[in-house]
């Protein structure tokens, strides 16, 4: 069986982090756009989760590759995540959300938006912000915090 190669988007840890950071800066100057992206409205609220999330996205070929990405956020509709690589709009995906426990959820989503984030890190790599909206609702409350 054929095993697509795994990547990390580009991404580090430090450049995930560096990317919140450049968002949470921008949402600061920029109230206007806040949390909702360039797409449309969203139908839930989102919660701020810094999980680690795989990726499963088909390109216009039939080819697979397979990505770790971090979340920004998520909602029972759809996901934010961070990526080292543009997506368009309506691109296929498979994501595997891991909770805390260890235990998570397998669910396909398809890309709302895209937006580019800038240059983040030591090196500079680019990075952009894609929501991923869930064709299934996923059961929020296994990722938030127990109280």
């Amino acid at each position: 069986m054929y095993e697509p190669p795994l990547t990390f988007g580009r991404l580090s840890d430090d450049d995930w982090a560096a990317a919140l950071e450049r968002i949470e800066h921008e949402s600061a100057l920029l109230p206007q756009r806040s949390d909702a992206g360039p797409g449309p409205q969203r139908e839930e609220p989102r919660v701020e989760r810094r999980l680690r999330c795989t990726m499963r996205v088909q390109d216009d070929n039939g080819e697979h590759a397979v990505f770790l990405v971090g979340t920004r956020n998520l909602s029972r509709g759809g996901v934010s995540v961070l990526h080292g690589t543009h997506l368009d709009e309506g691109t296929t995906a498979v994501l595997a959300l891991e909770a805390e426990d260890g235990f998570g959820t397998i669910v396909p989503a398809t890309v709302a938006w895209c937006r580019r984030v800038g240059a983040v890190g030591y090196e500079g790599v680019v990075a952009y912000e894609v929501g991923m909206k869930f064709t299934t609702p996923l059961r929020l409350e296994t990722y938030l915090d127990a109280a």
